[in-house]
């Protein structure tokens, strides 16, 4: 075998192990990146979701439990469009640690 054809072999192997080793990366990471990025994207989504609600519901006149209907059918038809599910306890959760966290950025003390 010519030393041409022993370093393309060579080269072709190392290939091989990259791309095993990169296949095994991503099976095992992957999912928790994607968890990551759907965790960032549902808080992101409840801060104006009730950013929405609080704004509405100062014009027209809602009571604190219209504003959270109004949060929650919004991130429920946002969840479902982009194929994530939560279940209502968990949108419930996410709505009150959102306008907890707000109010207390606003200086609201809580």
């Amino acid at each position: 075998m010519a030393m041409d054809e022993l370093v393309a072999l060579g080269f072709c192997l190392l290939g091989l192990l990259f791309l095993a080793i990169g296949t095994v990366l991503v099976r095992r990471y992957g999912p928790l990146v994607m968890a990551s990025r759907s965790y960032e994207l549902v808080g992101e989504l409840a801060r104006v979701a009730c950013l929405a609600a609080e704004q509405l519901g100062e014009k027209q006149l809602w009571t604190g439990d219209e504003k959270k209907a109004f949060a929650h059918a919004v991130i429920e038809a946002a969840l479902e469009r982009l194929g994530l599910q939560l279940t209502p306890e968990e949108i419930n959760a996410v709505i009150e640690a959102t306008v907890y966290e707000l109010k207390r950025l606003q200086g609201g003390g809580l």
